[in-house]
């Protein structure tokens, strides 16, 4: 270590860079690889076992990067908000924060944090987990759709179909319903064991009465109760103007919030999505 080092975990590399004279003590985390925020979470958890017990007086503020369209364009332009800041903003509900430079767009308080750090922030513990190869529960995935997309939700289904295979899921959608059951039933008991559950954003989506009255409440439900959710852009919707914008979104185009329909490259958009599921699943 002179002014950086370079670490690498399971397919993924970080680069860490000190910049005392520059920046007023700034030590700088650049990852990228199959699992950079796993890997972030690690190192995160490791400065503050390892390395902040060694000094005294030591005091650390966590900065997570701007990720508007300029900032995500331009990293020189050195936007950051603190981790700590941004975390009492999510709990009281105040969830858009302002770039600090022109054009001055408002930014959502939970992608910034999410797109750091894994929700539910368990990088390390994932890591040990993969060590172990110990067995686990399949988790049951819900996938919520308008049916006017249900070729995208058959894509999505295929596209997790070695998770399903090797036990680590169980997928469930409304075209599993057996000939002559209560489809309204099957939906609801369904729902409410889900462990993930996937919501496929479209204009159809939201005009869709079943969905909008049936479905998302239960889904708020589950939600409360622990369940995680995922909310995948297939086209251009009015999600940022529902309560759900504070939940976890992808796919992301150069940091930015893309639906899927506007990617040049469609299965390079499926795997983000797929990718977001997998760091879902641990």
């Amino acid at each position: 270590w002179k002014n950086g080092a370079v670490l690498e975990w399971d397919g993924t590399r970080a680069e860490v860079t000190e910049h005392y004279r520059v920046n007023d003590g700034t030590i700088q985390i650049r990852v990228q690889g199959a699992d950079p925020k796993g890997f972030l979470s690690i190192i995160d958890k490791t400065w503050d076992d390892e390395v902040h017990k060694d000094f005294t007086n030591l005091k650390v503020e966590r900065l997570v990067p701007c990720n508007c369209p300029e900032c995500a364009a331009d990293p020189n332009r050195n936007v950051f908000f603190p981790l700590s800041q941004l975390k009492e903003m999510r709990q009281h509900g105040s969830l858009s924060i302002q770039c600090k430079k022109a054009p001055f767009r408002m930014v959502n308080v939970v992608q910034l944090i999410e797109n750091v750090f894994p929700s539910d922030h368990m990088g390390l513990e994932r890591a040990l987990m993969k060590e172990k190869s110990l067995p686990s529960t399949p988790k049951k995935v819900f996938l919520s759709y308008s049916h006017d997309k249900i070729e995208d939700a058959k894509r999505l289904k295929t596209a997790l179909a070695v998770q399903a295979k090797t036990g680590k899921i169980n997928f469930w959608y409304d075209q599993e319903i057996p000939a002559g059951a209560e489809w309204k039933k099957e939906i609801e008991t369904k729902l409410g064991e889900a462990d993930i559950i996937v919501l496929l954003l479209s204009q159809e989506f939201w005009a869709s009465d079943f969905i909008w009255d049936k479905e998302l409440p239960l889904v708020a439900a589950r939600y409360a109760a622990g369940a995680q959710v995922l909310c995948v852009m297939l086209t251009d919707n009015d999600f940022e103007d529902t309560q759900w914008s504070h939940l976890q979104a992808v796919p992301q185009l150069k940091a930015r919030l893309t639906p899927i329909s506007r990617w040049p490259d469609k299965d390079e958009a499926w795997q983000e999505v797929v990718g977001a599921l997998k760091r879902m699943l641990g």
